[in-house]
């Protein structure tokens, strides 16, 4: 009933709004979503190529972008689900998987009794809005949904010798990193501070340190085929350009920056009525709002007595408030220096997991204790709890009520590429596409290859077969050979052999843009144009099936189910 209300509250007008709100990063999704489903149902296998992207040129996205949240995309679209439709399903499968993993964390608290609000607290989160209707960072959502199981993992790895605690930690950080590695990569900095504060706190024994120790190396481990093949590959695109133009101190995101108009997404220029006729606000003073009544209700319940001061509960509020203070500019010097920091863009990424780990603080007012006051004080303080609550609630629908509906020609535009197509993944060999550059090139999709063939004499190419992953055709060539031009950039993962003598022929980049080139022999014959993998995806496959089978043992070991029921590790505070 209560994740019913939560669903209800926080994401009914995300379900019920056709086909999406008009958010941020609406556009790339649809398309990306869309493609990466058909891509994955010709090739059979996770692609690594955008090929229809940049009218044909494509670039490598699939092969970086970490697929989790588009498998699962994908799976609704093969049901003959839209790609809108199937990004909302997907974005509910993912909620839903945080509300059970926040309902065993409160439990491993011992908090159970507190479980229902904490589920409204966390489905019908301000931030969580704000992600669904203003900024709709899509990966960010399904991982950061993920949390709460790693939280649980680090509440049982506090006891010695949890065996099945270091697996599902595994696990479940293996799935946040193959759905967004910024995620990942913010969980692991909050969780290393969690480790080390309960260290400090004297919580955490020998073994657990073994244990806190091995959770990240399995994660990766079982990440591998996608971490192996894209991280080596990163210089070879764009991406660097790219985050010259995205440093924090290039532009105001942290939280407390000056608010400035409520900024429209770029394919608008005129706002269109919102569905309360609200006025669009700076979805930074919706989060404001959300972080001021997140850290006063946990600071309620700390004032209270009602929390304690030797509780786990207290563990995560601290690193809560850590998070939060991670997206104000007072953090700015650690931006220039802590390791991938870079990547995450937008400081104000934070408040997410700063206010999850808040959750459990925020429910402290809820049930009263013994000793906590007077009566008339516990029904102030269960006032103050439920007003506050209430104005959490009322934050979420302030930002869904001033949504923008998608209109149909916007999203048929999407659907096709006619946007700002991210510039970070196209290959560095198209100078043309530099992030630091204006796009003089439309992103627009387009026909796969465009091959042709260049000749002193004459010369013929007839094409066999064409998809979006291999070009299969025949050339007619004089003796002195020919040259091959394709439309499609350059990049490492393509390879060109001769049909008949299985021979492979050099391919290399061409003129501003970067395009296929490659040296025909004479007198022609059938040729190949394909894909191949990295051999890194292969060793990554090793090792994750290495890494399956310790998970394995561990639960073997442990006497455990895979989801054991999550007894207290706590007492009640």
């Amino acid at each position: 009933m209560w994740t019913l209300a939560g669903l209800i509250l926080g994401q009914g007008w995300f379900l019920w709004l056709s086909p999406l709100a008009d958010a941020w990063d609406v556009p790339f999704h649809l398309y990306f979503s869309q493609e990466f489903a058909l891509t994955l149902a010709e090739e059979g296998t996770r692609p690594d190529w955008d090929a229809a992207i940049y009218e044909g040129r494509g670039t490598a996205a699939f092969r970086f972008y970490a697929p989790g949240a588009y498998l699962v995309a994908s799976g609704f679209q093969y049901l003959g689900w839209s790609a809108a439709t199937a990004l909302r399903a997907t974005v509910i499968v993912f909620l839903l998987a945080g509300t059970w993993g926040l309902v065993r964390w409160m439990a491993c608290l011992g908090l159970a009794d507190r479980a229902p609000l904490a589920v409204v607290l966390f489905l019908a989160n301000p931030v969580v809005s704000i992600h669904l209707f203003r900024v709709f960072l899509f990966q960010n959502i399904c991982a950061m949904a993920l949390f709460p199981w790693v939280l649980e993992a680090l509440t049982r790895l506090g006891r010695e010798g949890d065996q099945a605690a270091l697996a599902q930690g595994a696990l479940v950080g293996s799935l946040i990193a193959w759905t967004h590695l910024p995620a990942a990569l913010m969980m692991g900095y909050l969780a290393a501070g969690w480790v080390l504060l309960a260290w400090l706190w004297g919580k955490t024994g020998r073994l657990a340190w073994r244990n806190v120790l091995l959770m990240p190396l399995l994660a990766a481990a079982l990440t591998a085929p996608y971490l192996l093949e894209a991280l080596p590959e990163l210089d070879s695109l764009h991406f660097s350009s790219h985050l010259e133009k995205q440093q924090p101190w290039a532009h105001q995101s942290f939280l407390d920056d000056p608010l400035g108009p409520a900024a429209l997404p770029p394919q608008l220029d005129t706002p269109p009525p919102s569905f309360l006729g609200l006025e669009r606000p700076n979805f930074r003073l919706a989060m404001r709002v959300a972080v001021a009544l997140a850290v006063g209700l946990a600071l309620l319940a700390l004032a209270s007595g009602r929390l304690g001061c030797d509780h786990p509960v207290l563990l995560a509020m601290i690193c809560g408030m850590v998070g939060l203070g991670l997206s104000s500019r007072i953090s700015l010097p650690l931006w220039h220096w802590m390791p991938g920091w870079a990547s995450l863009q937008y400081p104000w990424r934070w408040v997410w997991p700063g206010t999850i780990l808040l959750i459990p603080a925020m429910t402290g007012w809820w049930v009263p204790a013994t000793g906590a006051g007077s009566g008339q004080l516990n029904r102030l303080i269960t006032l103050t709890g439920w007003s506050s609550f209430a104005m959490w609630v009322f934050t979420a629908l302030w930002v869904q009520g001033t949504a923008i509906p998608l209109s149909t020609d916007l999203m048929e535009r999407f659907l096709v590429g006619d946007f700002h197509y991210p510039c970070e993944y196209v290959p560095a060999t198209c100078h043309l596409a530099d992030c630091r550059l204006p796009r003089p090139i439309s992103a627009r999709a387009g026909p796969y290859h465009q091959l042709q063939v260049l000749a002193s004499g004459e010369a013929r190419l007839e094409l066999r077969h064409n998809s979006r992953h291999e070009a299969i055709f025949h050339a007619d060539l004089p003796a002195s050979g020919g040259i091959l031009i394709g439309w499609t950039h350059y990049d490492q993962g393509w390879a060109l052999e001769h049909a008949e003598t299985g021979q492979r022929i050099s391919l290399s980049p061409y003129g501003p843009c970067g395009q296929l080139r490659a040296e025909l022999p004479g007198g022609g014959g059938t040729f190949r144009l394909f894909r191949v993998h990295s051999p890194r995806r292969t060793v990554g496959m090793v090792l994750a099936l290495l890494a399956v089978g310790i998970v394995i043992r561990l639960y073997w070991k442990a006497g455990s189910d895979i989801l054991p029921s999550p007894s207290p590790s706590y007492p009640s505070a």
